[in-house]
C-alpha cells in the first residue's frame, strides 16, 4: 500500500489511481467473467495439487497439453476449458459451483 503523502504527490502531478475495471472500462458483467475465471483457475490448481498430479499428468487425463494446463491455471483458458479440467480432476457440478461462488 502506498503511503498517503506519496499518493498525494503523484495525484498532484496528474497521476490517477483506480482498479482494473476502471482502467479497462469493463462493465460489471465483464468483471464478473474475469473474476469467475480467476476463481476457477485457482480451483483447478488446488485440485491438481491436492491429488498430487503434475500439469503433464492432468493434461494426459484431460486429453490436453501441459502448456494448456499451465495457461488454464493462470486464468488464460476459456470458461469451458476451466470447467472441463475441473471435471477431469473429479469435481462434480456442486464443487464447480462452489469454486465459482467463492469470494
Amino acid at each position: 500500500m502506498m503511503n498517503a503523502r506519496k499518493r498525494k504527490a503523484l495525484e498532484a502531478a496528474g497521476w490517477r489511481f483506480g482498479d482494473a475495471k476502471e482502467l479497462l472500462q469493463l462493465s460489471d458483467a465483464e468483471m464478473e467473467v474475469i473474476e469467475t475465471r480467476v476463481r476457477l483457475a485457482r480451483a483447478v490448481r488446488a485440485l491438481r495439487t491436492e491429488r498430487g498430479l503434475t500439469q503433464k499428468q492432468l493434461a494426459e487425463i484431460a486429453g490436453s497439453s501441459q502448456p494448456r494446463v499451465a495457461a488454464v491455471e493462470r486464468g488464460q483458458g476459456t470458461l469451458d476449458q476451466l470447467i472441463r479440467f475441473m471435471f477431469a480432476l473429479g469435481a462434480d457440478r456442486k464443487k464447480v459451483a462452489r469454486a465459482i461462488a467463492a469470494a
